[in-house]
């Protein structure tokens, strides 16, 4: 975004407790989508599911849902296991 173009995003804007509740939720919905967009291709929603705002309200759910079941089966077996136990990704798939 911004810093990576090294342009403001909010002109004017010194500090984050600068921002307006607008701005601060118009990012939030940024880094939201954004942090979607650099998921694998086999995580990633297609396109027409990211552009629909019920079908991407949906998708999300799910995978913040497994996502969640996918760290508390990793702290749930922490102890019980020897070696490195890496939390399975999540596979989601939304019609």
């Amino acid at each position: 975004m911004a810093e990576k173009t090294n342009v403001p995003f909010f002109p004017g804007v010194k500090s984050a407790f600068d921002l307006t509740l607008q701005q601060t939720s118009l990012l939030r919905w940024i880094n939201l989508y954004d942090s979607v967009y650099q998921l694998d291709d086999v995580e990633r929603p297609i396109d027409q599911i990211i552009s629909d705002d019920e079908r991407f309200d949906a998708w999300y759910k799910s995978f913040a849902d497994e996502r969640r079941r996918s760290l508390e089966e990793y702290h749930r077996n922490r102890g019980k296991k020897t070696g490195n136990f890496t939390p399975p990704k999540p596979r989601i798939t939304v019609g």
